[in-house]
């Protein structure tokens, strides 16, 4: 630790030298954008972001602070709402990235947000000095060493929530190993996922471990709760059955349409494709791809050509639609619940996305290859359990390779859906694992923050 707090300003100087020169480079620029903002962002008219936070914003009370480096925000989302409702606390939130700052400013609760210091003890200081937070709650696994330090230095209390660790971590490994286990030796109280990364933390030696399970169940559960999307998709343009294609990448495209196309035949239905990231091109491209597999004009349609009405007129004839491709943001979680069956993006391309919230929505999911780096993935693919249901062949994560035997899968599952409703045993299984928020509360309430 004292190595590191020593070399932490030469880091971060290089870090900012380094972001200045990307930007200021015109084939870089654009490319690195994310890269330069996350340093730039830091600073307003050369002094600390956070500075610019109005400490009155808090009506006189101490704020609790939490720190969500980006996405870890969907974690903190459900204890920032129970805050609110329990006590009105105001909560202060920070982030490291860019990605999720406007996310994070509009969060009904957050009473201020501003990125999170690179690290520095001297800002961190000045941070708790002008903000006096009463607790520090850290989601995931983001918990930088003297942003740990400086706040368990102040008295602090510190938690961190949603917490998994993987053995061939790399902040497990070699000169991390040592930094990591005495940063989370400083923190107050580990909430962890499972019993396995209890077990893992409890050979590094630390005590200070309860398993909590993961407070983004808490999350898509309220999401989901009420939410209907069927008036936002009108009654003639789906089939009675849907395969709802989430977080789509171009890699993504051809096994996805492949078995959507191979299996429609013996069982209609709408494939909606939901891409990761909303573009004129890409939209394009799945319509062009599209087309390749002979689907007719009128087939194919984007979102925002469906009708409004969600009822058919006297008269009108029933005309679904094969594939819908989804050109509006912030409605996958609740288009998953048109479907009986979903397939999650990034799986044939690098690491694949979120399966919680189909499975949230009580769909039978599909990931390609690439789907280790997901732990719900992992262990909803060895449920149910041989024999529990009847069907050995069906599990509620299903692992394809290639478009081949996408289209294998795809057919067993809509058999298997001619006899089943596997919905609400699906959501059963994950309403099981809601209340990790709870536990966080108890922990704040315990602490008298």
């Amino acid at each position: 630790m004292i190595f590191y707090r020593a070399l932490q300003p030469l880091l971060a100087n290089t870090f900012s030298i380094l972001a200045f020169i990307a930007k200021h480079i015109p084939f870089l620029k654009e490319k690195s954008r994310k890269f330069w903002t996350t340093s730039e962002m830091r600073y307003v008219e050369g002094k600390p972001a956070f500075l610019q936070i109005d400490p009155a914003v808090f009506g006189g009370r101490k704020p609790i602070w939490i720190h969500a480096a980006s996405g870890e925000f969907e974690y903190a989302k459900p204890v920032i709402r129970e805050i609110a409702k329990t006590s009105g606390h105001p909560v202060l939130v920070t982030y490291f990235s860019p990605t999720f700052a406007q996310n994070v400013r509009a969060f009904p609760g957050v009473a201020a947000s501003a990125p999170l210091p690179l690290d520095s003890r001297d800002e961190l200081e000045q941070f708790i000095a002008h903000l006096q937070p009463s607790a520090l709650l850290i989601a995931r696994t983001d918990a930088w060493p003297n942003t740990v330090f400086v706040a368990e230095l102040k008295k602090i209390p510190i938690l961190l929530f949603s917490a998994t660790f993987q053995a061939d971590s790399k902040r497990l490994r070699g000169l991390g190993r040592g930094l990591t286990i005495e940063t989370l030796q400083k923190i107050s109280k580990i909430q962890c996922v499972s019993h396995d990364d209890q077990s893992l933390l409890k050979t590094l030696g630390l005590q200070n471990v309860d398993v909590c399970g993961d407070t983004r169940y808490d999350q898509v559960l309220e999401r989901l709760k009420g939410a209907n999307p069927r008036p936002s998709f009108p009654a003639q343009s789906i089939f009675d059955r849907a395969l709802i294609a989430g977080s789509v990448w171009s890699e993504d495209l051809i096994p996805v349409l492949t078995a959507s196309f191979n299996t429609f035949k013996e069982s209609p239905h709408t494939l909606i494709l939901v891409p990761h990231e909303i573009s004129d091109p890409f939209l394009a491209q799945i319509e062009a791809a599209a087309k390749k597999f002979g689907y007719q004009p009128g087939d194919v349609i984007r979102f925002s050509q469906l009708t409004a009405s969600a009822e058919l007129s006297p008269g009108e004839a029933r005309k679904e639609i094969r594939v819908i491709i989804v050109d509006r943001v912030g409605l996958l979680a609740e288009i998953y619940l048109l479907g009986q069956v979903a397939f999650v993006g990034g799986s044939f391309r690098k690491t694949v996305h979120s399966v919680m919230e189909p499975l949230a929505a009580g769909c039978l999911t599909v990931v390609g290859p690439l789907h280790t780096n997901n732990r719900e993935a992992l262990e909803f693919k060895m449920l149910p359990e041989p024999n529990e249901l009847g069907l050995a062949n069906v599990k509620y994560v299903s692992v394809v390779a290639d478009a081949d035997s996408f289209t294998q899968t795809l057919r067993t599952l809509w058999k298997a859906l001619d006899k089943n409703n596997f919905s609400s045993v699906i959501r059963s299984e994950i309403a099981k694992r809601g209340g990790a928020t709870s536990s966080v509360l108890r922990w704040l309430s315990e602490t008298r923050a």
